[in-house]
């Protein structure tokens, strides 16, 4: 809490600098991850019930500070990149309401950034979670068109063409 808070101070005095923005939304994001760890451990409903509260809480200062590094400068890869990946890890929390604003920013960040694979394969995620296989296995082949190597794009085509019976091609 005490790094947030001095990038926050830090905000407060540098209002149009894009990199502390991005940087807090990291920094919220992953302290939502240590209180979602929280949550699962706590045995007490009074206690879980605090804990949802601050991680909705952080939750939305997370995605209200990468869609302002966006904001301020929508030319910056890294901006989209971050903003995505925040959007993608608010939803596998469990805040299924921000997949609107996650499918947004993948269609601005291959604006900005249309040669980065792992932009496709947050697409191929979301299309998964839209139940849209189809659209998600071509984001999947876009992304290994980039980069062959990527592999959380092979273990997640490797998972689709195993749903779909595909026994030799799902190795």
């Amino acid at each position: 809490n005490k790094v947030i808070n001095l990038y926050v101070d830090a905000i407060n005095s540098t209002r149009w600098n894009y990199v502390l923005y991005r940087r807090v939304s990291i920094l919220y994001d992953e302290y939502m991850k240590v209180l979602e760890q929280d949550y699962k451990e706590s045995a007490s409903q009074t206690e879980k019930d605090a804990i949802l509260g601050e991680i909705t809480r952080y939750a939305g200062n997370a995605s209200d500070n990468s869609l302002r590094s966006t904001d301020i400068s929508r030319s910056v890869p890294k901006n989209w990149l971050n903003r995505v990946s925040i959007y993608y890890d608010l939803i596998s929390v469990g805040f299924n309401s921000y997949l609107p604003q996650g499918i947004d920013s993948v269609n601005g960040a291959k604006e900005v950034s249309p040669y980065n694979n792992v932009i496709y394969y947050y697409e191929a995620q979301f299309d998964l979670l839209e139940a849209k296989p189809k659209e998600a296995t071509d984001a999947l082949r876009q992304s290994l068109y980039l980069n062959p190597n990527h592999i959380p794009s092979l273990v997640v085509a490797g998972d689709l063409e195993y749903a779909n019976k595909n026994w030799v091609s799902s190795k």
